[in-house]
């Protein structure tokens, strides 16, 4: 059976200068791009692509990867305009299972947490109900849906707001 998971950057997401998307390797080695120059990236099967706006593909078998993550980013609609990024932490990462989730509000805003594993599969979606403007912190237990506690690898972490969505990868060990 084959997954495909596609991270698609387009013109509708927030995207400052200097922000990249850093790799390490087992073999120690480390790479990073500046996320304006990817224009998406996807995992299919055990191998993920990273496609440049240039033409240029770098694939990796994931085994390879120990850890990757984007500088603080965050995906909005086009109707949100001259808005500044929404931080968001995830920590500790990696982690063992129990999960701190960091993230700023500009406005009122009814909130979803939401984990998915690398082939886009909802791990857990919790309802953190309507959040005042502000910081706010949301805890995950390390379990799925079924309350059982999930397996090892990499997953992404989302939060939902009407008008924002950030996003931060974060590894169970």
């Amino acid at each position: 059976m084959k997954h495909l998971l596609t991270l698609v950057f387009s013109t509708a997401t927030v995207l400052a200068h200097g922000q990249n998307v850093h790799f390490s390797f087992t073999d120690g080695t480390q790479q990073s791009y500046a996320l304006q120059e990817v224009r998406k990236a996807n995992f299919t099967d055990d191998v993920m692509s990273l496609h440049l706006m240039d033409g240029t593909v770098y694939s990796w078998n994931v085994s390879t990867i120990v850890h990757y993550e984007y500088d603080e980013f965050v995906s909005t609609g086009s109707e949100l305009q001259n808005s500044t990024l929404a931080p968001m932490k995830v920590y500790p990462n990696p982690t063992t299972g129990h999960l701190s989730v960091e993230y700023a509000l500009e406005a009122d805003a009814s909130v979803n947490l939401e984990v998915r594993d690398l082939q886009g599969r909802t791990v857990r979606k919790m309802e953190l109900g309507t959040q005042p403007a502000g910081t706010h912190t949301a805890q995950w237990d390390g379990r799925g849906a079924e309350g059982r506690a999930v397996a090892a690898g990499t997953y992404l972490c989302r939060i939902i707001t009407p008008r924002v969505q950030m996003s931060r990868t974060f590894i169970i060990q």
